[in-house]
């Protein structure tokens, strides 16, 4: 058995293991780690995959039973010693995520598990005890400088500087390699710091709103400048490579702002550095620029001691940062040396007891006082910028399902140090003769205020529920500070109706919103269906009652059988074209009760209809969308829901959210219905009184060849995460 890894806290030791293991994990870790922005929104999700990382630590050789889980979430710093070798890619493991997460319900806020990562290296190299000379990296060549705007850089270099107390002296804003490693050797930097755009990332956007790309065969790598300026990628190794040009003065602290950064850090202390930053997968930028403003005032304050910086840092963003926002995105530090054992010697001389997670009174008392110095400037407009996206269209479903009136709004404060005081945010959405309105005043310690996930506005105005045809409006926006205007602005938006459906990328997802199982026309379908349900059964006593007869596999066909025969017997329905709608991919959707007064409906609707009737009785519905088409569907069992659950917290796509199942995931969805675990029924059939089983058959083979299969919607995931139906 080959040791792979050695786990050190301040009181024990753990050996990890493995002979062909490693490699496997890895792939799929990295797989999962990528896509986490998708399961981290579910908190299901977020459950199952701690328990993977239970189970995939006791596969390496690690204790995982709850004394021993207690115990190492209790130790609250731990050391990973690894080595750097292509035989053994263990260094390539999200041990961040692995190891907080297998121990997540242990920690709390004043007991977090912090890790470190010490690359193992036979290289000894000294640095400069105290640094001088720091190297801003820029870079964000050709159509990279649309998503990342030379301004946006230049307050970012500003914000490192000042915080950091050292000046960049030389500007290196979209160098090529060759020019970069030149610079260097010159230059002799002891800090630098690296923003940039991944390859990856750098793919999405070049390629957003055309034929998808798989950024799964893009090479790893950081966007450049190359020949005739365009834009390259450069791999880990030659970005690497040329910032350690400087012969035997090698940088002390690389720190990587960009996507996927994990491995640039590593081969940087590979290369002699004694300590360098990255991120594991994808971060917010907003949150990656606050960590690192608190990294470098905390190292400065701290007399040059990372061990103790990176502490405050990180306890400062988790204080700020939702769970969801931090997620899988693994912030990673490198080192060369072993901070744990320095750490461990300090605590003998001192005899403190105070949690190794988090950092010294004494430097949280220089940060506080220096992070909270009231602002004066003059005048007070220069402090600020706001930078504001509205969205064109507005509807209730949006607001419903909590999410945000913007794609992004944050607040900028200018001057890196301090605190602006009072500053006061107010958004206003006008319904009618009514003013929903936003209101949140703060403190601005920090250089973002990021709202965009914040604004939210009261659900109680009638207009809204009511509105049954677009209107423009007006989203008003004022921001102040210290009661002086700042910036004020109105956008104009289109307020959508209640009952339309987007049937775009963005607006897709909450279709689950509109299967309304509490429509009280449901209740009548389910007391019309019970008689059905008897005589299908053969049993007076009957009842709808899910998946609670878990000895007979058929429950849930009879039951839905029942529902079946009442909506084609008993509720005559037809056929008919939608409702008129004036927006493109927009559709207007007819809730139960409207379709069953006005007897007719749209394939959608019919499918909306038959899932909200299944999900009454507990049922888990599904509705499968083609590309002119809708049909319904549902679980057998409660264990094929599970299966479906396990599959898409392994593959889900960043594409879609945690409830949409697109192509992808086609052959798993084939799989399942051919060997009975999820039904497919046309629900057309409800208005040409199709038997039940050739309902089956015609959904069966709707989906088997499935050219124009686009999604399966997932009502119950979307439920587990939060989508819940709309109030129509």
């Amino acid at each position: 058995m080959k040791e792979i890894a050695i786990l050190k806290t301040l009181n024990a030791e753990y050996r990890l293991k493995t002979e062909e293991l490693i490699g496997p994990l890895v792939a799929e870790w990295n797989e999962l780690l990528q896509d986490h922005e998708v399961w981290s929104k579910s908190k299901r999700a977020r459950t199952e995959l701690s328990k993977k990382s239970i189970s995939d630590l006791k596969r390496l050789g690690f204790d995982c039973d709850e004394p021993a889980l207690r115990k190492f979430a209790n130790a609250g710093l731990v050391e990973i010693e690894l080595q750097m070798t292509d035989d053994c890619p263990a260094w390539q493991l999200p041990w961040e995520y692995l190891l907080t997460s297998a121990t997540e319900r242990f920690q709390s806020k004043s007991q977090m598990l912090l890790v470190l990562r010490r690359l193992n290296r036979s290289l000894k190299t000294t640095f400069v005890a105290r640094p001088s000379k720091l190297l801003i990296c820029k870079n964000n060549p050709e159509y990279l400088a649309n998503l990342y705007t030379d301004k946006s850089l230049r307050y970012e270099e500003t914000n490192v500087a000042e915080n950091i107390g050292l000046e960049s002296d030389v500007d290196a804003h979209n160098l090529t390699l060759e020019e970069l490693g030149s610079l260097v050797a010159n230059y002799c930097p002891d800090v630098v710091h690296v923003v940039g755009v991944d390859s990856w990332q750098a793919t999405t956007f070049k390629y957003s709103g055309q034929e998808a790309v798989s950024v799964r065969t893009i090479p790893e790598g950081m966007m450049v400048k190359g020949v005739d300026d365009a834009a390259e990628i450069a791999s880990p190794s030659r970005l690497v490579t040329a910032l350690c040009s400087c012969g035997n003065h090698l940088p002390r602290m690389f720190a990587f702002n960009f996507n996927r950064s994990a491995s640039f850090a590593a081969l940087a202390v590979s290369r002699g550095a004694h300590a360098a930053f990255g991120f594991y997968s994808t971060i917010d930028d907003l949150v990656a620029e606050s960590f690192y403003t608190n990294f470098y005032l905390a190292w400065r304050l701290s007399d040059w001691n990372l061990l103790d910086a990176f502490r405050l840092s990180w306890t400062e963003l988790a204080a700020e940062t939702t769970t969801e926002k931090l997620c899988g995105s693994g912030i990673v530090l490198w080192v060369s040396e072993s901070l744990l054992e320095r750490e461990r010697s300090k605590r003998s001389e001192s005899g403190a007891y105070t949690s190794p997670s988090q950092p010294s009174a004494a430097l949280r008392g220089k940060f506080a006082e220096e992070a909270t110095k009231t602002l004066e400037p003059q005048p007070i407009t220069k402090a600020i910028d706001v930078r504001i996206k509205e969205l064109d269209d507005i509807n209730y479903c949006l607001l419903h399902n909590n999410r945000n009136l913007f794609h992004w709004f944050y607040i900028r404060k200018l001057l890196p140090e301090g605190i602006l005081r009072n500053v006061l945010t107010e958004v206003s959405l006008y319904v009618g003769a009514e003013r929903l309105i936003f209101r949140a005043r703060k403190d601005l310690r920090y250089p973002i205020w990021n709202l965009v996930d914040s604004v939210r506005i009261p659900l109680t105005a009638a207009l809204p529920r009511a509105l049954r045809e677009s209107v423009y409006t007006g989203l008003h926006v004022k921001v102040s500070a210290s009661e002086i205007p700042v910036y004020e602005n109105t956008f104009r938006v289109n307020l959508l109706p209640i009952d339309q459906w987007q049937n775009d990328d963005r607006n897709r997802k909450w279709l689950p919103s509109f299967v309304l199982p509490r429509d009280p026309i449901v209740i009548q379908i389910v007391d019309v269906a019970q008689k059905y349900l008897a005589a299908i059964a053969d049993d007076p006593s009957a009842g709808f009652n899910g998946y609670q007869d878990t000895a007979s596999p058929e429950a849930a066909d009879v039951q839905a059988r029942a529902m079946w025969c009442a909506l084609w017997n008993d509720f005559s329905l037809s056929y008919v074209n939608p409702p008129p709608s004036f927006k493109d991919k927009a559709q207007r959707l007819r809730s139960p009760s409207d379709v069953i007064k006005g007897r007719r409906g749209t394939c959608i609707d019919l499918a909306l209809l038959f899932a909200a009737a299944l999900e009454y009785v507990e049922i888990y519905p599904v509705v499968l969308l083609f590309a002119d088409h809708a049909i319904a569907g549902f679980y057998r069992t409660q264990q094929a829901h599970e299966k479906i659950r396990e599959y898409m917290v392994r593959n889900s796509s960043s594409d879609e959210d945690f409830w949409m199942l697109g192509r992808a995931v086609l052959p798993t969805i084939k799989e399942m219905i051919e060997s009975k675990q999820l039904v497919a029924i046309e629900t057309v059939g409800l208005t040409r009184r199709t038997a039940f089983l050739q309902a089956i058959i015609e959904g069966t083979k709707r989906v088997q060849e499935s050219l124009d299969f686009e999604f399966l919607v997932d009502v119950h995931l979307a439920r587990e995460s939060g989508v819940t139906p709309l109030p129509i």
